[in-house]
């Protein structure tokens, strides 16, 4: 069987835009990498229901969010919404609201989008945050991530100062008030939060701790306890790390996060019981700086962009016990950040 992998890169070198590449699934080879589409460091990409991407797009000093139509598995560019501001870090998309949400890391804040018929979005709303945290990262606030939780709360991370912050919002994607906040300890530097199934139990990445937070969310008071912290990277480890991605298994038995600095990708088995994370393997990414990677449609194969060696390294995955196997490495993409794969 054949997947596409689609790649959203850095291109603060080689790298033009974004590139595409068919996997086969048999000869677990990755085939005909090319570029796509040329655009400014587009360094997320999100996948709509309706065929759409929706990529972070940079031109000279404006940054925004450009919308393409997929449904022909051809990228065709429908509009792009450029604002002078920095490029969003992330960008995240609620299916039952039709929204998208891009949180601008340098400025501290997230821009709401509202999905239109043809797939175009239109701004609806802004949240500005502020504050710092105790690491000279930390010096502002930076708008790392944000969704709506499975009760129809919009959840904020601020990476700058250690909080996630939690909003009542209507369906057309207006912020109506702030609910809540849950301060992380000093220094974790949250940066996404992955919600189970449940509605209860989410995951939250600390990407300056190098930790992964397991928190309790109460919908009646509308706030978030935590019962469990653990790292990513050994014990052992003294140079500089910082977490990349985050990703949970359709399962929900085992969760994957990537390590910059130690380059390698952590994986835990969920405890299904009470969600608690145990550690089950770290494995070498086979390259430098691994800031995202995906997993393909049957979960039995794992992709890892390395941005600074320009390489992706492909796992085969056992669903038994969550551990990977390295196929191979030399696989040739410029600066490789983010990754999507589809059908």
């Amino acid at each position: 069987m054949k997947e596409t992998i689609i790649f959203g890169t850095y291109s603060a070198r080689d790298s033009k835009g974004i590139y595409e590449a068919d996997f086969d699934t048999d000869s677990q080879k990755l085939e005909f990498p090319h570029l796509s589409v040329k655009i400014g460091a587009p360094t997320y990409l999100a996948l709509s229901n309706g065929q759409n991407i929706y990529a972070v797009d940079q031109e000279d000093s404006m940054g925004g969010v450009a919308v393409f139509d997929y449904s022909t598995n051809n990228i065709e560019e429908i509009e792009k919404h450029l604002f002078h501001n920095s490029s969003p870090v992330n960008i995240t998309i609620n299916e039952k609201y039709k929204l998208v949400f891009a949180s601008n890391y340098n400025n501290g804040f997230v821009q709401i989008f509202k999905i239109q018929k043809n797939g175009d979005i239109k701004l609806v709303d802004e949240i500005h945050n502020m504050g710092h945290g105790i690491l000279p990262q930390q010096s502002n606030s930076h708008v790392h991530y944000a969704q709506i939780s499975p009760d129809g709360k919009l959840c904020i991370a601020d990476l700058g100062t250690d909080e996630i912050l939690i909003f009542s919002i209507n369906k057309n994607g207006r912020v109506i008030s702030k609910i809540s906040t849950f301060c992380t300890r000093q220094g974790f530097g949250p940066k996404k939060i992955t919600f189970l199934r449940d509605g209860i139990h989410a995951y939250v990445l600390g990407e300056l701790a190098s930790q992964i937070g397991l928190l309790i969310y109460n919908p009646s008071t509308e706030t978030f306890a935590q019962t469990q912290i653990v790292s990513t990277i050994p014990d052992n480890w003294v140079g500089q790390n910082g977490c990349g991605g985050m990703h949970l298994t359709h399962d929900e038995k085992y969760l994957y996060v990537s390590n910059r600095g130690h380059n390698s990708i952590s994986v835990y088995q969920v405890n299904a019981s009470d969600q608690t994370l145990k550690i089950v393997q770290n494995v070498p990414s086979e390259g430098c700086f691994p800031r995202e990677f995906c997993l393909d449609q049957s979960e039995k194969f794992l992709f890892v962009g390395n941005q600074k060696s320009d390489n992706v390294t492909i796992f085969s995955r056992d669903s038994t016990n969550g551990t990977l196997t390295l196929v191979s490495k030399d696989n040739f993409i410029p600066e490789p950040v983010c990754l999507l794969c589809t059908q």
